[in-house]
This record gives C-alpha cells, structure tokens and sequence, in this order.
C-alpha cells in the first residue's frame, strides 16, 4: 500500500508541474535501481546483465529511476530468470530485455494501461507501466513493448538527447 501511495503521488506531483530536465549519468542510476533490487535478484536466482557504458540523457532523475525500478522489477517478477538491461545509440532506445514467458498477444494492447496486470487475471492489478508511460511523455519521450524471439519481453523508452 505505501509503495502504491508513493507511486500515485510521484505522478500526481509529475503532472502538476512542468518538468525540469538535467543531465542524467544513465548508469548511476541504473547502478542505485540495481543495487535496491539485488536482494530479489538473488532470490529469483537471475542474472542481470548491463552494458559497460551508458550515455546522458535530459530528464528528472527520480522519475527516470522510478521508469528503470518498474521495468527490472517486472523482468524480475514475470520474466525468465536472464535479464539484460542497455540502450541502443542506433535509436536512442534504453531497455530491459528477458527471457521470461512474454507478453501474451491478446493482452498487448493493454500494457500501458492502468490497473492491468495480465499474468494473473484475478490478482491485484497494478499502476506501475501507466505511471512509467505518463513519465516518459512527460519528459518527451515515447516508451513501449517489444516480443523478443523465440519468447521473451522487451520494454523500451526514450529521452530526449542531452
């Protein structure tokens, strides 16, 4: 419940005032987010892998942290037990890729909505990918859902250059 409430009022706070973008260090805080979810990494017996280097980006960190926190927890919780998070210069594309189960086709285009959770139909349901989604437009960026062959997710999102 307390982490629902954080979420909520992040958004809340986000929506009400106009962002303020900084340079970001991508992997400083790809390294915090990593270092918070060791404890489930090794419960979930997974192995995460990252890229030596990671560019700048213009953003707001905490709702930047918030974007890679949602994405790793759900590879995490839902996904296989490898995971890689990374970005592509190509496109300017940073995601988190796992070898899970993927995103059944029929529920794809539900992801970014809220209160879906589509692995457990009469289960809790969640805020987290919507909140992710207001986060990046709101820094104008795009975000999204990509299968990876033969089976697997990839979730992406975008910021603007530095």
């Amino acid at each position: 419940m307390t982490r629902l409430i954080k979420s909520v009022s992040l958004l809340a706070r986000a929506s009400a005032a106009p962002v303020r973008k900084e340079k970001i260090a991508m992997g400083d805080i790809v390294s915090d987010v990593w270092q918070r979810l060791e404890r489930q990494i090794l419960e979930k017996d997974a192995s995460v892998h990252f890229p030596a280097s990671w560019p700048q980006a213009l953003g707001a960190p905490a709702w930047v942290k918030f974007i890679w926190s949602a994405f790793l927890s759900n590879a995490l919780q839902y996904g296989g037990r490898r995971i890689h998070a990374g970005w592509r210069a190509s496109n300017r594309r940073f995601f988190v890729e796992d070898d899970g189960p993927g995103v059944p086709d029929a529920v794809r285009g539900h992801l970014f909505q809220p209160f879906e959770l589509l692995h457990r139909p009469d289960g809790a349901r969640g805020l987290s990918l919507s909140i992710v989604l207001r986060l990046v437009q709101l820094q104008g960026g795009q975000c999204g859902h990509e299968p990876v062959s033969p089976h697997g997710a990839c979730f992406y999102f975008t910021l603007p250059a530095e």
